[in-house]
């Protein structure tokens, strides 16, 4: 499975999330099992266990509405990246 944009999704999930009732919303991201090498493919060991936010929402070409496509980021770090 290709990733289009990993820069541009890491960017949007790492703004701050705010619910609709104004209380943060908290996302658990946990540690890589295996290096993270970003290639564009996520069958790698490390992205089995990754966060998965679906984003319900676009910013380009449209203004924060519903989005065409469903898309899912995959959130990771180590011990240098995220």
């Amino acid at each position: 499975m290709k990733l289009a944009s990993l820069a541009a999704c890491l960017c949007t999930v790492l703004v701050p999330t705010i619910a609709h009732a104004g209380a943060p919303i908290v996302h658990h991201v946990t540690r890589a099992a295996s290096p993270i090498k970003v290639v564009g493919y996520i069958d790698e060991v490390a992205w089995a266990d990754a966060a998965r936010l679906e984003l319900g929402y676009e910013v380009q070409p449209g203004e924060n509405i519903t989005p065409p496509v469903r898309t899912v980021c995959l959130i990771s770090y180590d011990e240098s990246h995220v």
